[in-house]
């Protein structure tokens, strides 16, 4: 048997022992196991076949998180207690590892069976000076460390270079209109007040309108004609209010991001045929072109030339970088910036790259890109999506050879995205 050694970065052969003993880590149960996780444990459960088909035993052991932040707040929030919830994922976790015929692990150690020895280690490493504490987080010392970035095969400097280049990706945004950048809607705020404001406007002259054909009617047939046709004036009013509330419905659901359903281009294609005096007794009409345009957008916010004005910021971002006189150690800096967009399956932007181009740093920043996008609370024009939303998406961006498989796997079986706060020292 032949296996890739990613510490040696070549193939090798294997030659094991009569028992084998494999380690893989585990979930923490606070909710339910995605594609992520049977990714890691299918490749597990494959080479322990493979394994046992030659005739040797094996032994994996797989932990368990059983106790964490994510856990104590989802118990938190559901009102159970925490050791109930961890128990009650574990199940369905187990229950779906074997609905795709998983062979069990030989042992599934639980934190909360070793949380004496968790506490002494840590502080063995804090007293050791191979780990810090900021405000109740311990980190560890990577310079006490030689060997740092080994097993990654990164030296500190390819790791300050990523660093920094994860810091500054997205600096070229200033460059982009800040009315585009922050769009949540179809419509500008100012565009989308104006057409209330036309609303409104053309409500006032229809009533207006009313009520002098009402007189006009009064004066040319007498009280009694008049009285008798009073249901048919109003009648016809309501019809044309009506319609012009038609027209601001149509406006306000199609300027939503969501996908435009069928019918909508016509509503708007309705209200554009509206038309009204103006105050100078010019006719108007309810939506001008540019307004239905935006508005008949299939989906998304955006227009073509809009999504490419914001596409802009990576070039900006990299010729920016690219000013800067970097030493020779990190001068890789804006090369990585450059491709965040890009996608495994040539489907990104700015130069369309594939999975060849594309440099590990950059595949990287690219997950954690798309993953902070989704998830986070600071962006004016999105609401931020749960991060088992986001780890969903980013498993369709994978199913889709958007992304690298195994570098998300590594993504969520280290939880990188519970680390949000940045170390105090840099590499």
């Amino acid at each position: 048997m032949n296996l890739f050694d990613t510490a040696r970065q070549g193939v090798f052969s294997l030659d094991p022992s009569p028992v084998v003993t494999l380690y893989s880590c585990g979930i923490t149960p606070y909710d339910a196991a995605h594609l992520g996780h049977a990714f890691v444990y299918l490749t597990f459960d494959v080479l322990q076949r493979r394994l046992r088909d030659q005739g040797m035993e094996t032994r994996c052991v797989r932990n368990v998180t059983d106790v964490d932040d994510d856990i104590l707040r989802k118990a938190r929030q559901l009102g159970v207690h925490y050791l109930d919830l961890a128990a009650r994922e574990m199940a369905r976790f187990e229950r779906d590892m074997r609905l795709i015929n998983l062979h069990p692990v030989y042992n599934e150690p639980r934190a909360t069976g070793a949380i004496a020895e968790i506490v002494t280690l840590v502080d063995a490493l804090v007293n050791a000076g191979h780990a810090y504490v900021v405000d109740g987080w311990v980190y560890f010392n990577v310079h006490s460390a030689p060997s740092f970035g080994h097993v990654s095969h990164f030296s500190r400097e390819e790791m300050r270079t990523l660093r920094y280049a994860s810091l500054l990706h997205d600096f070229g945004k200033v460059g982009v209109r800040e009315d585009v950048l922050v769009k949540a809607k179809k419509l500008y705020p100012a565009q989308h007040a104006l057409i209330r404001e036309r609303v409104t406007l053309a409500r006032r002259t229809r009533e207006v309108e009313s009520l002098q054909r009402r007189l006009d009617y009064l004066l040319a047939h007498g009280r009694d004609a008049y009285l008798a046709a009073v249901p048919a004036f109003e009648a016809a009013h309501h019809e044309e209010v009506a319609r012009l509330e038609r027209a601001r419905a149509a406006v306000e659901a199609a300027n939503e991001p969501s996908l435009l359903p069928d019918g909508r281009v016509e509503q708007l294609l309705e209200a554009a045929a509206i038309t009204f005096p103006d105050l100078d007794g010019t006719a108007r009409s309810l939506l001008a072109d540019d307004e239905v345009r935006l508005l008949s957008l299939r989906k998304g916010s955006l227009s073509d030339a809009e999504r490419l004005e914001i596409e802009s910021h990576v070039v900006h971002s990299y010729r920016f970088l690219r000013q800067i006189p970097w030493t020779r150690e990190i001068r890789r800096i804006p090369a990585i910036a450059l491709g965040h967009h890009e996608k495994l399956n040539g489907t990104g932007y700015p130069n369309r790259l594939s999975g060849p181009d594309i440099p590990i740093q950059t595949r990287m920043m690219t997950i954690a890109d798309i993953f902070d996008a989704l998830s986070a609370a600071d962006r004016p024009y999105k609401k931020a999506v749960p991060v088992e939303r986001a780890l969903h998406i980013l498993d369709l961006a994978v199913r889709d050879g958007e992304i690298d498989p195994t570098l998300f796997a590594l993504f969520v079986e280290a939880r990188i995205f519970d680390r949000w706060l940045v170390e105090p020292f840099a590499y």
